[in-house]
């Protein structure tokens, strides 16, 4: 006999469906708690310690000159021509001033004997004048060489001064010349009243023109 076939069924197996598994949620983190600062310790204020002042006699040369030189200004250099030429501009300003002052006798003869009585009797008031302007023109001679700005305005004033009264003397002697053109004395005048005066409107002019050395 035939073996009979046996009818193999084939179980349908239903597609089974994927559950994905959904990742679960993060425990939410709790804020840490925040530290309590404690105060910081005020700081104790200690007594300031008194400076020492040290004795005169440890004081050096040095730190004395130059503490001077830290008062002195910052100018660029200057003038020794106009600084040694006021210098001794005023030491022979000075000369007659004290002569007049003490009332010399051999000036005043010597203006009395070339007929000149009116200005031998202004001697006392010119030597106070004389002595001033001579005192400071050496000051200001000073302060041109170490390039001070004091020196500067003094010696422009000095220049000022000298050149108005050289002026003066000048057209006082020219008239006295053209009276008398054999007057030594007022040739001598003249001389020197025109030197004086260049020198005076030349260092004015220099001043001037120099004023950026004496800051």
């Amino acid at each position: 006999m035939p073996k009979s076939k046996k009818k193999t069924t084939k179980k349908k197996t239903k597609p089974t469906k994927k559950i994905t598994e959904e990742p679960a949620p993060a425990p939410a983190e709790e804020p840490a708690p925040k530290p309590t600062e404690e105060p910081a310790p005020k700081p104790v204020a200690k007594p300031a310690a008194k400076p020492k002042i040290a004795p005169k006699s440890k004081v050096s040369k040095e730190s004395s000159i130059q503490r001077l030189k830290s008062y002195l200004s910052k100018g660029e250099g200057g003038s020794w021509l106009y600084g040694i030429i006021l210098m001794v501009a005023g030491g022979f300003v000075i000369a007659l001033g004290i002569l007049d002052l003490f009332n010399i006798t051999f000036l005043h003869d010597f203006l009395i004997f070339y007929d000149q009585p009116g200005i031998a009797a202004m001697l006392p008031t010119l030597g106070v004048t004389n002595f001033v302007i001579g005192a400071f023109a050496v000051i200001a001679g000073v302060g041109l060489i170490i390039d001070q700005e004091w020196g500067w305005g003094i010696a422009m004033v000095i220049l000022v001064y000298t050149a108005a009264q050289s002026i003066v003397y000048l057209v006082n002697s020219a008239t006295e010349l053209s009276i008398s053109p054999s007057s030594i004395n007022a040739l001598g005048v003249l001389v020197a009243s025109i030197a004086a005066t260049a020198v005076a409107v030349i260092g004015l002019a220099y001043l001037g023109l120099t004023k950026y050395k004496y800051a």
